[in-house]
Parts: C-alpha cells; sequence; structure tokens
C-alpha cells in the first residue's frame, strides 16, 4: 500500500486544520450546555452512561441526543433547587401543555399515567428518554399503539362504547340534548371501528381504520404533540430534525 501522506507547509496546515475541527467537535460533545458548570454536567452524564448506551441501541436517537436529553432533564431536576433524584409528573405535563401544545388537561393526566406507569409523583430519566423517542421520532405504528393504551383508560386492551363516552363527553358543548348526540356518536364510531363486530374496539381494529384513514388517530382526544410543536424542540438540541 502506497503511503500518501501530504507533506510540506500545505500538508502540515490541512492536518492542523483537520485536527483543530476534531477537538472543536470533541469539546462540542463533551460540554453540552453552556450554562451548566463542565464538571457537573460531566458528572451527571457519566451518572447515566449505562442508561444511554443501552436506550441507544433501543430508541430513535444518537447517543449526542440522548446526552443532550439527559442533559434537559438535569436542568429540570436542577431548577427547583431541590434534593429530589427525578422530575414530576406534573413537571412533565407542564411540558405536554407548554412545550407540545397539549392543552386537554384531562387527556394530558391520561397520556402521564401511560409515558410512566409507576406509582408515585415521580417521571424517571429512562421514562423521559422513551417519551421523548415517541413523541419526537416515534414511528406510525407507535403512535397508534400509544394513542391507543391512552384511552384504554383501564387497561382492559379493548374499548367499549362506555369509555368513548367518556373520552369523547367534552366534545360537546352547548346542546340540549347533548347525552343523545353523545350516544348516537359513539354508536357511530363503534360501527366503523369495530371490524370484527364483537361490540369493542380492539387494538387491531384500531390499527386497521388508521392505517387506511391517518386523520382518525386522535379521533378521541390529542395524544401526540403538534408537528410544529415536536419540530420547535428538536431544533434545541439536535440539527437532524426532519421534514418540516
Amino acid at each position: 500500500m502506497v503511503n500518501r501522506t501530504k507533506r510540506g507547509s500545505a500538508g502540515k496546515t490541512a492536518t492542523f486544520t483537520e485536527e483543530l475541527k476534531r477537538r472543536t467537535a470533541k469539546a462540542s460533545r463533551d460540554h453540552l450546555d453552556e450554562s451548566l458548570d463542565t464538571m457537573e454536567e460531566t458528572r451527571f452524564k457519566r451518572k447515566y452512561v449505562d442508561l444511554i448506551h443501552k436506550l441507544s441501541k433501543e430508541l430513535h436517537f444518537t447517543r449526542e441526543e440522548l446526552e443532550s436529553l439527559v442533559v434537559i432533564y438535569y436542568k429540570l431536576l436542577r431548577a427547583n433547587n431541590t434534593d429530589r433524584k427525578e422530575i414530576t409528573k406534573n413537571e412533565v405535563k407542564d411540558i405536554l401543555h407548554d412545550t407540545f401544545d397539549i392543552t386537554d388537561t384531562k387527556m394530558a393526566g391520561y397520556i402521564i399515567c401511560k409515558l410512566d406507569k409507576r406509582p408515585g409523583p415521580n417521571f424517571s430519566m429512562e421514562n423521559w428518554l422513551r417519551s421523548m423517542s415517541l413523541y419526537l421520532r416515534g414511528t406510525f405504528d407507535e403512535q397508534i399503539k400509544f394513542c391507543f393504551e391512552v384511552y384504554d383508560i383501564m387497561s382492559k386492551g379493548v374499548l367499549d362504547p362506555r369509555m368513548l363516552m367518556h373520552l369523547m363527553s367534552g366534545s360537546l358543548l352547548g346542546e340540549h340534548d347533548d347525552m343523545e348526540v353523545l350516544k348516537d356518536l359513539v354508536e357511530c364510531v363503534t360501527k366503523k371501528m369495530d371490524l370484527d363486530r364483537d361490540g369493542v374496539i380492539s387494538l387491531e381494529d384500531f390499527r386497521q381504520v388508521i392505517v387506511e384513514e391517518p386523520l382518525l388517530l386522535e379521533c378521541f382526544g390529542q395524544c401526540l404533540p403538534t408537528r410544529l410543536a415536536s419540530k420547535a424542540f428538536l431544533i434545541s438540541f439536535t440539527p437532524y430534525i426532519g421534514k418540516l
């Protein structure tokens, strides 16, 4: 093999430039947020290095993007100047409202219960990263499954007419006979989505209908961020935002 190493001042300049780029890129990766002390940021990232390594193989993020999301989580935790080790579900609910444009308080509560299924008020780092993967880069099939799980409030595995009436009760305002209208609406939706005619809507029923008519994905309530909101959040920590 021929050694084609550059020689002379031009070669030295090229080598120096490449090294400078490499060091600059490394420094950028190592220190992700100028508002944090370098050592403080490094200690926090190191704490989750194994989790980042594991999830980089499972989620729709690069290792560097996961590190950035870890830092965002840390900043949320640090904002209240407490000794807590996890952010709270109420803080995540505020993010759904303020950052992702999910303004229905009732639906936000159902969403939080599915994003972090543990009892108690806290929201874990792992669930934060998994949630962001779903919200920012989730596949269509992942979104279908998630919306169904949110609508399945009682975790029965199916959506029955009673559940649908509860979900859709806020969609009719100012109607004198809104209960009758709601019953008719639920009956119409069930007839369309209950493909095997067993009286309930299964995940497979739901998936088949949504694949054919994607606009019905959030027909029982908003579960996902608006497109512009998700892109705006992506821009805050990565240049790879996809198509607007």
